[in-house]
Parts: C-alpha cells; structure tokens; sequence
C-alpha cells in the first residue's frame, strides 16, 4: 500500500522528537499507523502500515511514527484545542513566525504539524529542522 505522505512531511516528523514521544516512548502502534523501521529486511526510509495482526505489540526497530492528520489533530488534547489553534495561528497577522510562513506547507499534515509545534514547543521548521521560534 502506498503512504499517503509528502516527502517534506516525513523529514518533518522525524525530525520532531517531541510528537515523536506519543508513540515512539513504548513502541506500541495501533492497526493503520503508518511507521518507518530500520531492520535488514526493509529498505531504508521505507513507510510501513501497522496490520490488525501486530497491533499493540512492541516494534523494537520502529524509528519513526508518522501521524495521520486526525492523529495530528488529536495531539492538540481535543476537537476544541485544535480549532483555537488553527484559529490563533492561521488568523492571526502577527502569529509570532517569519512572513509566508505557513505557505511554504503544501499538504494538510505539514501545515498542522507546523501548527503542533509552534504552539507545544514553541518550533518552527526551517526546512531542514525545528528551530526554536525567536519571534515569539
């Protein structure tokens, strides 16, 4: 099955250390979570979906999770938390992040993970990694 990702989404996740902890801190996924393991048996960066058959089982050699948008939404605590979010970040002219920020995302999952970051830890992507916000 093909992922539903971007490129520039799952260099995002990974480098995301602090979302990255709500899954990758026991390593028990559940059936549909999309993850990349490194093992001798797969290739490296590949994007594996999680079968009914080994959730809730340990995946020792997962390396990273790569949430889906409603898994994204529902790191903001609940439906409300993720509305103001999107509410205070996106209408606001003065968000606190560089001009044209959010316009360089080009898909639903790189934009709310922008928005995850910027207001749990306060980061923003630079294209490479998460940076600590200095507008702010």
């Amino acid at each position: 099955m093909k992922h539903p990702f971007s490129g520039e989404y799952i260099k995002m996740a990974i480098a995301s250390l602090e979302m990255q902890s709500a899954r990758l801190a026991d390593k028990v996924f559940q059936a549909g979570d999309f993850v990349i393991f490194e093992s001798a048996y797969t290739p490296a960066g590949m994007v594996s979906m999680i079968d009914e058959h080994s959730h809730n089982i340990p995946q020792d050699n997962a390396q990273c999770w790569l949430p889906q948008l409603h898994q994204l939404m529902g790191l903001f605590g609940n439906f409300s938390a993720s509305l103001e979010a999107f509410r205070t970040v996106l209408g606001s002219p003065d968000a606190g992040v560089p001009a044209g920020y959010f316009e360089k995302f080009r898909t639903w999952e790189e934009c709310t993970l922008a928005i995850l970051m910027l207001k749990k830890v306060n980061k923003i992507w630079d294209g490479q990694t998460w940076t600590a916000n200095l507008r702010r």
